[in-house]
């Protein structure tokens, strides 16, 4: 009986750790492991024990991934269309084809991930802040895809306080580590990835040609809205083209971060 209540326990640990974070259950697996090897000297409960650890990591990791996909299919993008036709009697008509969408609170992380997903040419991504909230495991994991698909991606940081100083936490370091680790295979992959850090505090989301998205969320930092949050998605070819050439005219001069 013993052997199974220690069999339950090293389930839950490495399962809950595994949720947490993948890379947290690997390193308590790993630990479990070494234990086992060291200190059970009995091949059957050896076996028994290997398995419950790495079969927990796995089965949780899965079952992990499963979830996160399905939040992504019930949370793909429900833009509200805004209606511009009594606001542009003046326009001439080939722009009155365009449309404005409202993106509220959740709708945001379900757009930056549709964007990444969807990409085929660039992704622009300002964010006043990084946060490993959003750059997750699963963050890491769609980029990479879209690298592999040869998309180009430019990520642009770095909100300043009034000393001109922008400051990181532990949570943001570690973020921006994440993205330079990605940043070191980068040269394997079709696409590329450059990080730039300019005192900025805009938030805005670009996807190719197709549309830009800019309002009041923190795109790299923020994932469950404590705050009311709303941006206005702009479809217009010329609108987007502008805002992609201020991108490269506020980093103009600006030493990108390179992985060391």
């Amino acid at each position: 009986m013993d052997i199974l209540y220690w069999q339950i326990a090293v389930i839950c640990i490495v399962g809950y750790a595994t949720w947490r974070k993948e890379s947290y259950g690997l390193v308590v697996a790993i630990l479990v492991s070494g234990w086992t090897l060291a200190m059970v000297h009995s091949d059957d409960l050896l076996g028994v024990q290997m398995i419950s650890a790495w079969g927990s990591w796995y089965a949780v990791r899965k079952c992990r991934d499963k979830i996160n996909a399905l939040i992504r299919q019930y949370h793909q993008p429900q833009s509200r269309n805004f209606d511009k036709t009594s606001a542009t009697q003046d326009r001439p008509a080939k722009q009155q084809n365009y449309k404005n969408s409202r993106i509220e609170n959740e709708q945001h992380l379900s757009e930056l991930y549709y964007a990444i997903n969807t990409a085929t040419q660039h992704i622009y991504i300002i964010s006043g802040w990084i946060s490993e909230k959003v750059v997750d495991d699963e963050f890491y994991r769609i980029l990479r895809k879209a690298l592999i698909r040869g998309v180009d991606i430019h990520i642009k940081y770095g909100a300043i306080d009034f000393d001109g100083n922008h400051k990181m936490s532990k949570n943001g370091l570690n973020a921006l580590r994440k993205i330079q680790k990605l940043q070191r295979t980068s040269t394997t992959f079709r696409g590329t990835l450059e990080i730039t850090q300019v005192a900025t505090h805009q938030k805005i989301l670009i996807k190719d040609n197709d549309y830009f998205i800019s309002g009041s969320h923190n795109w790299l930092s923020s994932h469950h809205n404590r705050n009311a949050e709303t941006s206005w998605k702009i479809e217009n070819p010329k609108d987007v083209k502008i805002e992609i050439e201020n991108f490269h005219k506020s980093i103009h001069g600006a030493k990108p971060i390179y992985a060391s």
